[in-house]
């Protein structure tokens, strides 16, 4: 069975919760999930690019920052978006993805509103 994270699929169900228009984007493996878990458009990457697409995203949350915030998620962000770039816990330690997320950090001065998430375990979350 192929290795599924859980990070983007709370992520997909969270913003439902609130209330947010959600468009996923996975691979073709995981396009069903994704629609089940009630995102309202699913993006198969091999098929196709959000980034060259005509729509503009109010939040960007990315679990793999592999499209450079500043020339291409830029592009698709609404004028007052927010980009978001999770990569803490990739295959090789909790940690792995940090180098990737103080380049996206660094690639949006100026250009992308860029925020973090941090994560508080007490009762009420």
């Amino acid at each position: 069975m192929a290795r599924r994270g859980s990070v983007g699929t709370f992520a997909v169900q969270i913003a439902r919760a609130r209330g947010a228009e959600v468009t996923g984007v996975c691979g073709p493996r995981n396009v069903d999930l994704v629609k089940s878990l009630g995102a309202d458009h699913v993006v198969g990457y091999t098929q196709e690019n959000f980034t060259q697409g005509s729509l503009r995203y109010e939040v960007i949350f990315d679990n793999v920052i592999n499209h450079p915030p500043q020339k291409v998620v830029a592009r698709v962000l609404a004028p007052d978006g927010i980009f978001i770039p999770n990569s803490v816990g990739n295959t090789g330690g909790m940690f792995a993805g940090f180098p990737r997320m103080m380049r996206a950090f660094r690639m949006g001065i100026g250009l992308t509103n860029v925020k973090s998430v941090s994560a508080q375990a007490n009762h009420e979350n």
